[in-house]
C-alpha cells in the first residue's frame, strides 16, 4: 500500500523475454544504490521498493485472409510472430520503442499491423479473447502495467474462396 515517504520503483530490464523481470540481485543493487543517495527524501531506507512490473496479457481471435493458398500458412505464422513482437514491452508497440504502462491497445492499431504483411489480403472479426474484454474495441490497462502477449486464435482461410 502506498504511503508518505514510501518509494517504488519499476525496473523493467533490457531482456528479449517477453515479460522481462528484474533478477533479485538487480532489485536489490537498485535499492541499495538508491538508499545510499535519497537521505532526508524517504523517511526510511527500507520504504524504497524495487520491483518488476506487472503485466497483463492479451488474448486475441481473428480471421486472416490470406492472397492465395499458397502463402497462407507462412502469412498465418508472420502474422503470430509480428504480434508476439509489437507487444514486447521495450523494443517495439506503435512507435518501435516500447510501451508505456499503463497504455491501452486499441484494436484498430492491430488491423493496421497485420494487414501490412505479406500475403495477407485482409483481416475480419479482430476481437480480444477472454470473458472481460470480449466485447471491448480499446484494451484498458492498469497504469502501473504494461501490455503482454498472450494466446492467438487464428482462423486462416485465402480470399480467392471467400
Amino acid at each position: 500500500q502506498p504511503e508518505i515517504g514510501w518509494v517504488t520503483v519499476i525496473i523493467v530490464p533490457e531482456s528479449k523475454d517477453d515479460k522481462p523481470q528484474p533478477s533479485l540481485v538487480l532489485r536489490r543493487e537498485v535499492q541499495r544504490y538508491l538508499a545510499d543517495r535519497c537521505d532526508g527524501l524517504v523517511a526510511n531506507r527500507e520504504d524504497i521498493y524495487v520491483v518488476g512490473p506487472i503485466y497483463e496479457t492479451i488474448d486475441l481471435e481473428f480471421d486472416i485472409y490470406a492472397e492465395s493458398i499458397d502463402v497462407a500458412s507462412n502469412a498465418e505464422n508472420q502474422a503470430r510472430d509480428r504480434l508476439k513482437k509489437y507487444f514486447h514491452p521495450l523494443t517495439d508497440g506503435p512507435q518501435d520503442t516500447g510501451w508505456d504502462f499503463g497504455q491501452g491497445l486499441a484494436l484498430s492499431d492491430l488491423y493496421a499491423l497485420l494487414e501490412g504483411i505479406a500475403g495477407v489480403d485482409y483481416i475480419e472479426n479482430l476481437r480480444f479473447a477472454g470473458d472481460s474484454m470480449k466485447a471491448e474495441q480499446v484494451a484498458k490497462i492498469a497504469p502501473n502495467s504494461l501490455l503482454a502477449s498472450g494466446s492467438f486464435t487464428v482462423n486462416t482461410k485465402t480470399a480467392e474462396n471467400k
